[in-house]
């Protein structure tokens, strides 16, 4: 793997995956906290030897991290570990019959601590009890959860090559593609009594859109199933042509109706990891080209947009008065937006 420095703050294509951060220099304290950040960073987890981060880091004007000593790569487990964290800890929840649902990949959204499916004849107290939020959602089958409930079969393959893995990663797809996408490009936010719910398809979040085409982004960046990666692709063109917003460059939360005027971190962020970064670098060119392009256009306008020097973090939103306490502007969010980028 090459050398891959984050900084402050210019993208081009090429690089790892598509994306090369080049390191410029800074202009009195801007974004100084960010690049000492982001060169430590490079160094544990980016590949980079002490020379070309100290090299980057006199470039960036921060001498005193220059003439730091860098720490060395950590440890990590060996491969064993992993596979036994899996087979041991996680794959019983996720593969049990509760787990797989009532037929092949439909899989619930809502099981209790002990991994059975939510009754509300006879109601666990952690759903039955939970807030409201929680509470008034129970009975809805949410595609993204099922999304995401694929993308875990499929790591599992890649870790275990359990043929059983690949078999329900599989069956979650096609349950998707069969009854979650749309002619229209878009898909169905949630189920209720197996048939489709929620709102119309421009009143749909492209976070929730987003999330859906993380099965097909996992499964295609798995299996390389041509016609898995062609919904995946029609999903993606539907969010970036139905919920553009031209006057500022973002995604908007909903492409149309409550919401509209909403200006979220997660409607652009949430396009890389939750598919981008899986299929960009298995596009064919000029397509995987356009792919890396519109990945640095994004990672421009979260650190153009979102980015709060006063505060060093990225904000959660844009259309809310105040900082803290507002949507998603949080550490978690922070580090999420720095490790995309």
């Amino acid at each position: 793997m090459s050398c891959l420095v984050p900084a402050p703050w210019r993208l081009k294509t090429g690089g790892i995956m598509g994306l090369e951060v080049q390191m410029q220099g800074t202009e009195g304290s801007r974004s100084r906290w960010i690049a000492a950040l982001g060169l430590s960073v490079a160094v544990v987890a980016g590949g980079c030897r002490h020379a070309e981060v100290a090299s980057a880091a006199r470039r960036a004007g921060l001498a005193e991290l220059a003439a730091a000593p860098m720490p060395g790569a950590a440890s990590l487990p060996p491969a064993r570990s992993w596979v036994e964290r899996l087979t041991r800890d996680l794959a019983p929840f996720w593969t049990s019959a509760a787990a797989l649902g009532p037929a092949p990949g439909e899989f619930p959204t809502f099981r209790c601590n002990d991994g059975q499916e939510w009754d509300p004849t006879r109601p666990c107290p952690e759903l039955g009890q939970a807030p409201e939020w929680i509470r008034s959602e129970l009975g809805r089958e949410y595609t993204r959860m099922r999304a995401r409930q694929v993308s875990f079969y499929c790591v599992a393959f890649n870790l275990t090559g359990e043929a059983a893995m690949l078999r329900h990663a599989r069956d979650g797809v096609e349950w998707i593609r069969r009854h979650a996408l749309e002619p229209s490009g878009s898909a169905v936010s949630w189920f209720e009594h197996g048939q489709p719910a929620g709102p119309p398809a421009l009143a749909r979040t492209s976070q929730d859109l987003a999330y859906a085409n993380l099965a097909l982004a996992a499964y295609a960046n798995l299996t390389r199933d041509e016609g898995v990666m062609a919904d995946a692709r029609r999903l993606k063109d539907h969010v970036f042509t139905a919920y553009a917003d031209p006057s500022s460059g973002l995604l908007r939360w909903v492409a149309r109706g409550e919401g509209e005027e909403r200006q979220e971190l997660v409607a652009v962020l949430d396009q890389i990891n939750a598919y981008m970064l899986l299929l960009a670098p298995i596009q064919p060119e000029p397509e995987g080209g356009r792919w890396r392009a519109e990945l640095a256009r994004l990672c421009h306008l979260i650190i153009d947009r979102f980015w709060s020097e006063e505060h060093g973090m990225f904000r959660g939103t844009l259309h809310e008065p105040g900082f803290y306490g507002t949507r998603h502007t949080d550490f978690g969010h922070t580090i999420k937006s720095l490790w995309m980028i």
